[in-house]
């Protein structure tokens, strides 16, 4: 597809196999893409995602010395590396495992490619992401390109967000001001933040419907203090998240249910009655606040819902941290 707008296109393209980056490398330039930073490692990616003109696109190995790239496109996702959290990301990978699926998948990244993989594998995905890029979502624990059609992730409910798409801008011959691509950022992630918000408060409700039974059924397994310790976590963050959201007014009610969750992890096998009697009004109050416009007893039935459906998840996630 060779195009004289991808002059102007800006890809890091990382791999510590230097033949395999080079394949990569001419096969972009030779269909018009001139501007190709090349990353050996971690470290160089990482700077590079980080100085001078932002990437449109990213395309790197899922494995690279030196460091965790899941980790890091998680947190280029979340805003914390970088100035466009909404750059287009390939991963590829000789190592096509589930567990580097799942890794790749849920830190937010666009397109996962396998070994054996052409120059021309990356150019379909690379089209793709101009032409018909999916819209982001936000869960609990997610931000990225739509995934929903993953029975795991999430429900049907979840807003849709068209994102800054600078790949495709300038492959459509517009000029990308960073001026107005910092205001398009700022405005999209606003909006990112307020559902991670939203997100939250369900799993505020969801981790207190699974301890409070164990606590009225005096029959309290190890796994319980782990979701003690992360409803006090999830409650902190979205009580930080607040500063500057239409929702400052929860803040409140937010560090009331953290330090109620600090205080029943501090003695979880026999705590304060009191305080295990204040997580269902909190959490609940918590999650009315975020859904002002939604009818309790239907946000209450989707809790239950969610218990049956991610409970055997949840838990194993728990005792994993136990063993």
């Amino acid at each position: 597809m060779p195009n004289k707008q991808f002059d102007n296109v800006v890809v890091l393209l990382a791999d510590a196999k230097s033949e395999m980056r080079r394949l990569i490398h001419d096969a972009f330039r030779s269909n018009g893409l001139r501007e190709v930073r090349d990353c050996s490692g971690f470290e160089a990616l990482q700077v590079a995602m980080t100085s001078g003109v932002p990437p449109d696109l990213i395309v790197t190995d899922a494995k690279l010395p030196g460091g965790d790239v899941f980790g890091l496109v998680s947190r280029l996702r979340g805003g914390e590396v970088g100035v466009n959290p909404f750059v287009p990301v390939i991963f590829m990978t000789w190592n096509a495992d589930a567990q580097v699926i799942k890794n790749a998948a849920d830190c937010g990244a666009d397109y996962i490619l396998a070994a054996p993989i052409s120059a021309d594998d990356v150019f379909k995905r690379v089209r793709v992401l101009i032409n018909d890029r999916k819209p982001f979502v936000v869960t609990s624990d997610y931000i990225g390109p739509d995934r929903r059609r993953d029975p795991n992730r999430g429900d049907s409910d979840i807003p849709l967000i068209e994102v800054p798409n600078t790949l495709r801008t300038k492959a459509k011959g517009e000029v990308v001001d960073l001026g107005a691509l910092r205001s398009a950022v700022d405005e999209a992630m606003s909006e990112v933040n307020e559902q991670r918000l939203v997100r939250h408060s369900y799993q505020i409700n969801l981790l207190v419907e699974m301890i409070v039974p164990s606590y009225d059924e005096e029959e309290i397994p190890p796994v319980v203090q782990i979701h003690v310790q992360k409803l006090a976590a999830v409650a902190e963050e979205v009580h930080d998240r607040l500063a500057g959201s239409r929702f400052e007014h929860v803040a409140e009610l937010c560090q009331n249910l953290s330090d109620v969750a600090d205080s029943i992890n501090g003695n979880w096998k026999a705590p304060n009655r009191k305080d295990v009697n204040l997580l269902k009004p909190l959490s609940q109050a918590v999650l009315a606040s975020f859904n002002p416009n939604r009818d309790s007893s239907e946000m209450a039935g989707e809790i239950t819902g969610m218990v049956s459906k991610f409970a055997g998840k949840i838990n194993a996630e728990a005792e994993s941290k136990l063993n």
